[in-house]
């Protein structure tokens, strides 16, 4: 009878753990004391706040409900189906990311705080007992509906690559960052949400999207949309803005003086200004209409990237200094030209409009010579960089006419063809 009642009273002392890769961990933390034998003694596991078991090829965590107290668990980068946390109550933060969880439970898990669920197999969650609950992450699973109601502390929310259609953010008024592009939203609601500092939502159907309240906006990308009107009078905050790829025909950006990034590429925009945005530096605006680019801020030496190719009405680029150096590495279109001012430009237009037919070809240019076509009884062709050096300059003849560019570095030319009447001046790239 004695040795019953101690082989029951040794039982009831441990909790199974089947997955030798878990104990083992555990071993190796320094958690499991009484070696590897497939349990843990309940008391080593009672004592345990924080667990760090991720990337250790982990198939079952039977025996986390030993873990009472636990306060952290970090499970991630596992082989994880399933899991059970209901002797858990005091978990804060959960990490579970890149497992394959078709379900999670959280009901008893009142007191979470932060949820890492990204990149498992969930179709469905249900976070309406986590009150506390500040961020929660559950990018790249197959999430159709997620109800947030009750979740009015959250200030984090990244869902991602999920298939939402629709989703409430009224109750969600502490919320600042909001990631949830490559859904299936036709409709975004955030006017409730005055705290956001950062929306992603590329890559989804919406029409509309109205950020007007969203004073405090930082960081805004709406790619790959079909949004046809973006008003940002009201977001002076904004520092990076990706509108790219959708159907604007205007944008002004002028009261966004601390501009960092600008990326609108592949829209139908006539116009650009940004004169008023002394801190950008990247910039890219290829495939839209432009007809005209206003980029004398003051600091032009700042900018990194600059992208204005595909636009074919676009002749004049208004810069601060039309001598400068790094123009050379500004991508502009063959028929671009740097200009000062207004003045200019329309010196310009009318040169193009006297403009004897030639053609300069190809453009840009990777062999070590240039063929000018030229259908007039005579001309000279003269290169200069892009700040005035003269390079070389050569007679042309009616017909077709070799220039040898064998000693010119890649770079930025300018072309500058005279005639009798007129000298009309091109942009030759050498790459």
């Amino acid at each position: 009878m004695l040795i019953l009642i101690n082989s029951t009273n040794l039982h009831s002392q441990t909790t199974l753990i089947p997955d030798s890769n878990f104990e083992q961990a555990l071993i190796s933390l320094n958690i499991d004391t009484n070696g590897l034998n497939g349990n843990i003694l309940n008391s080593d596991a009672f004592a345990v706040t924080s667990l760090f078991i991720g990337n250790i090829g982990v198939n079952d965590l039977t025996g986390i409900e030993a873990f009472k107290s636990l306060v952290h668990l970090f499970a991630y980068n596992n082989q994880l189906t399933s899991i059970d946390l209901s002797y858990n109550p005091y978990l804060e933060v959960l990490d579970l990311d890149n497992n394959n969880l078709s379900s999670l439970n959280l009901d008893v898990n009142t007191a979470l705080k932060s949820v890492y669920i990204s990149n498992n197999n969930l179709s469905t969650l249900d976070v309406s007992n986590n009150l506390q609950l500040e961020f929660l992450s559950c990018n790249l699973n197959t999430i159709s509906a997620l109800d947030l109601s009750a979740n009015t502390a959250l200030k984090d929310l990244r869902c991602y690559d999920n298939n939402l259609s629709a989703i409430d953010f009224s109750s969600n008024t502490n919320l600042e960052y909001l990631f949830i592009s490559q859904n299936n939203l036709s409709a975004l609601d955030v006017s409730s949400n005055t705290a956001l500092r950062t929306i992603t939502c590329d890559n989804n159907n919406l029409n509309n999207l109205d950020v007007s309240n969203n004073v405090a906006l930082r960081y805004f990308s709406c790619s790959n949309n079909n949004l046809s009107n973006l008003d940002l009078s009201s977001n002076s905050s904004m520092k990076y803005l990706l509108c790219n790829n959708n159907n604007l025909t205007s944008l002004d950006v002028n009261n966004l003086g601390d501009l960092f990034l600008f990326y609108t590429q592949n829209n139908q925009i006539q116009d650009i200004d940004i004169s008023n945005n002394p801190d950008v530096k990247y910039v890219r605006a290829e495939h839209n209409l432009l007809n005209t680019i206003d980029v004398r801020n003051g600091n032009n030496h700042r900018i990194n990237e600059f992208v204005v190719t595909n636009n074919e009405n676009l002749n004049c680029v208004f810069v601060d200094n039309t001598s400068a150096s790094y123009l050379n590495d500004w991508e502009v279109g063959s028929s671009c030209n740097f200009v000062a001012d207004e003045n200019e430009c329309q010196t310009l237009s009318a040169q193009d409009f006297l403009e004897v037919d030639f053609a300069m070809y190809p453009n840009p240019v990777t062999a070590s010579q240039v063929t000018v076509n030229l259908n007039a009884p005579k001309a000279s062709i003269s290169l200069y960089t892009v700040n005035g050096q003269f390079l070389l300059k050569k007679d042309l003849e009616q017909g077709n006419n070799t220039i040898d560019i064998s000693r010119l570095s890649t770079g930025l030319y300018i072309a500058a063809i005279k005639t009798e009447d007129s000298t009309i001046t091109k942009k030759l790239v050498i790459q």
